[in-house]
């Protein structure tokens, strides 16, 4: 059984490093010991880059990178280096690769992004191929799409009722209502649910576009996150990598 982290973001741009986490939240990142050790025991850490991390990994080299994102993914490459730990960025590079909402591949996107992430590994061999992600997105839809359809629900019914005790009662009747229409109740959704409808304000920025962002990209995106943490909770994950 390996040990699955998830490494991302988290909205903080003036941040030199990236936050890791695990299924108890946001963790530090094993030691070089504890990587080696977890091997010998037959549990290795997996580390799974989200489509940030393999982007600013990917356009190591750009120079549209910024100063900021590039210290960001030297320290990555250097703490992989360093651990020795086992990478799987094939999720991320599909998030990357693929229009928001469809999980239509790019398939010369996704080989480019690959190819320039591995590069940064000293990976210098091109693969171009992709049999095992286009065989896993099928499966991914039937997690993903109701990840969205949940998120956009929740965004609509905040625009119609903004989060407050006084309206959180209405706000999740309006949830369960549309739950019991498609016929899908999943609890990652509902828990994040039930912490916005009840006040907790800080989540909204989870489905808040960023810069350049619309709407139905932000919420694609968050999509996705729920998917990481679902995969850290359960253990499982269907194809190499997210």
């Amino acid at each position: 059984m390996a040990l699955l982290l998830f490494i991302q973001i988290l909205n903080m741009s003036d941040r030199l490093s990236y936050f890791f986490l695990n299924s108890q939240g946001i963790c530090s990142p094993p030691s070089c010991e504890e990587v080696r050790n977890s091997e010998l025991n037959g549990k290795p850490f997996i580390l799974i880059p989200d489509n940030n991390v393999c982007t600013h990994v990917s356009d190591y080299s750009s120079s549209e990178q910024d100063r900021i994102k590039r210290a960001k993914a030297q320290h990555f490459l250097n703490y992989c280096r360093t651990s020795n730990i086992t990478v799987l960025p094939d999720y991320g590079l599909l998030e990357r690769a693929s229009i928001p909402g469809t999980l239509q591949l790019n398939n010369t996107k996704f080989i480019d992004c690959k190819n320039k992430f591995w590069k940064r590994f000293g990976h210098n061999s091109q693969d171009n191929n992709i049999t095992h992600i286009v065989e896993e997105i099928e499966s991914l839809k039937s997690v993903l799409y109701p990840f969205y359809a949940y998120l956009l629900m929740i965004k609509m019914i905040l625009i119609k009722r903004p989060s407050s005790r006084t309206n959180a009662k209405l706000n999740i009747q309006d949830l369960y209502e549309f739950t019991k229409e498609i016929g899908v109740n999943l609890i990652l959704p509902w828990q994040f649910a039930i912490a916005v409808f009840g006040g907790y304000t800080e989540l909204n920025t989870f489905i808040q576009p960023k810069k350049k962002q619309d709407i139905f990209q932000a919420l694609w995106g968050a999509a996705w996150d729920l998917f990481y943490g679902y995969q850290l909770n359960t253990g499982h994950f269907a194809a190499s990598g997210f």
